[in-house]
C-alpha cells in the first residue's frame, strides 16, 4: 500500500459506509470497500494488461461518471499519472498525442 492510498485507508476504517451514489445506475450506493475493490481491479488491469508503470501517463476521455473516479484511484495506487481530457472535445487526439501518454481510455457510449 502506498502512503497516499487514501481509498485503501478509508476502506479499512469504514468499509460499509456509502462512499458514492452511481447516478447512471439509479443512485446505486457504493461502499468504500466496494469502491476500493473496483479501483484495485482496474489498477491490476492497467498494470498487467496495459503494462503501465509508475510515472506513466494514462489519458481518460469520458464524461463525469463513477468509472472516472475508479481510474483516478487506480492510477494513484500504481503511481501512474492520470491525464483527464474534457468531454466532449472535438479533437482529443491532439491533446493525447502532445502529452506522451502510455495508454488512453475513452467512454464512447454517450452515457452521462
Amino acid at each position: 500500500m502506498f502512503f497516499g492510498d487514501w481509498l485503501q485507508r478509508r476502506a479499512m476504517l469504514s468499509p460499509n459506509k456509502v462512499a458514492l451514489l452511481d447516478a447512471i445506475n439509479i443512485n446505486q450506493p457504493i461502499t468504500f470497500v466496494e469502491w476500493n475493490c473496483r479501483a484495485n481491479r482496474l489498477a491490476n488491469f492497467i498494470q498487467n494488461g496495459l503494462r503501465i508503470c509508475k510515472g506513466d501517463r494514462v489519458s481518460i476521455y469520458s464524461m463525469n461518471r463513477v468509472e472516472y473516479l475508479d481510474a483516478l484511484f487506480a492510477c494513484n495506487k500504481l503511481g501512474a499519472i492520470l491525464h483527464p481530457l474534457s468531454y466532449p472535445r472535438p479533437q482529443p487526439t491532439k491533446l493525447i498525442n502532445s502529452c506522451s501518454c502510455s495508454s488512453t481510455a475513452a467512454d464512447l457510449t454517450g452515457n452521462t
